[in-house]
C-alpha cells in the first residue's frame, strides 16, 4: 500500500508558479497599493506599488521550513508561540522537583514488581 496523502487539493495554475488564487490576489494588491498610493503621488506611487506587489508574493510564497503552507501562515504561527505563555519545566522548578520525584517512585514501583514476579517463578 502507498502512503495516502493528508492533503489532496490541487493548485490551479495560470502562468508557471502563479495560482488562480494568487493571481486574484496580485490583481487586488495592485488595485488597493494604486488607490492608496495616489494618495501620496508622484514617482513614490510606483515605488509604493513595486514594494507592495514584493511584500505580497514574499507572503504568499510557500515556507522554507514547510512547503505545505504560506509564509504569512508560518510567520503568523511563530508569532503566536512566541507570545503564548507557554509552560516549561525548569530543573529548578517546583513542578520539576514533583515530577522527577514522581517518576521515581515509578520506576521504584516498576524495579518492585519485577522482583516480585522473579521471586514467584523461582
Amino acid at each position: 500500500m502507498g502512503m495516502i496523502p493528508k492533503k489532496t487539493k490541487s493548485e490551479t495554475k495560470v502562468f508557471k508558479g502563479l495560482t488562480a488564487q494568487r493571481f486574484m490576489g496580485l490583481f487586488v494588491i495592485i488595485m488597493l497599493s494604486s488607490m492608496i498610493g495616489s494618495l501620496i503621488g508622484g514617482a513614490m506611487q510606483w515605488l509604493f506599488i513595486a514594494c507592495s506587489i514584493t511584500v505580497y508574493f514574499i507572503l504568499t510564497g510557500k515556507s522554507l521550513t514547510n512547503p505545505t503552507q504560506s509564509f504569512a501562515r508560518g510567520l503568523i504561527n511563530f508569532i503566536r508561540f512566541k507570545f503564548d505563555n507557554n509552560y516549561f519545566i525548569g530543573s529548578s522548578n517546583h513542578d520539576y522537583i514533583d515530577y522527577k520525584q514522581a517518576q521515581k517512585e515509578k520506576n521504584n514501583e516498576r524495579s518492585k514488581r519485577k522482583k516480585d514476579k522473579e521471586s514467584k517463578e523461582k
